[in-house]
């Protein structure tokens, strides 16, 4: 299976990524509301550099049978971004290559696997004194449905993955992204 391929495959960067975005702070109940802004607005420069370049390797079939537009997390990042009263980083020009569709399906697997993560860090967020009035739109896009939604992400993955080796990489770039936008906004603040 592909998800079990690209988890194992992925999992040094995973890691080193959820350390760098201080997931052992937000479990520990301690983080602050100036390192959850930069926690923002790491994961909005992310999602506004690769979200079009992922929809863009999609044919218009796949877009719908993914719900793309239900999936795009950009708006909402930007919304928890004003309700947060954060202002909007400027757009990053990370070096990316998503050139098709298995590449697009490894990144999305990234950013998906992100959102399935959110639910548990939104419940610990929840239960910081720092953070009693968030809504968390980004964190809880699919609420009770986020295990559905994921399950429909891995059998599409499954089903539409034609170069393994490719979905890897799109996954790997979007993790570098990650790892590059923390080192602007989550270390050097």
């Amino acid at each position: 299976m592909i998800a079990d391929f690209l988890k194992q495959e992925t999992k040094n960067l995973h890691d080193l990524l959820e350390s760098k975005m201080l997931v052992e702070h937000i479990m520990a109940r301690s983080l602050s509301r100036q390192q959850f802004g930069h926690i923002l607005q790491t994961h909005f420069v992310v999602h506004q550099h690769i979200e079009p370049k992922i929809k863009a390797m999609f044919s218009g079939e796949l877009q719908e049978r993914l719900k793309w537009d239900a999936r795009a997390k950009t708006p909402l990042l930007q919304q928890e971004l004003i309700e947060n009263q954060l202002s909007q980083p400027d757009p990053i020009d990370f070096e990316t290559h998503i050139n098709n569709t298995d590449q697009a399906l490894g990144a999305m697997y990234v950013l998906e696997g992100a959102t399935l993560g959110g639910q548990i860090i939104q419940r610990s967020l929840r239960m910081n004194s720092n953070f009693a009035e968030n809504k968390f739109p980004y964190y809880n896009i699919y609420g009770g449905d986020t295990g559905q939604k994921w399950k429909e992400f891995l059998g599409i993955l499954e089903e539409n993955t034609q170069i393994p080796k490719d979905v890897l990489n799109g996954a790997e770039q979007v993790y570098s992204i990650y790892l590059k936008a923390t080192d602007v906004f989550v270390e050097a603040k």
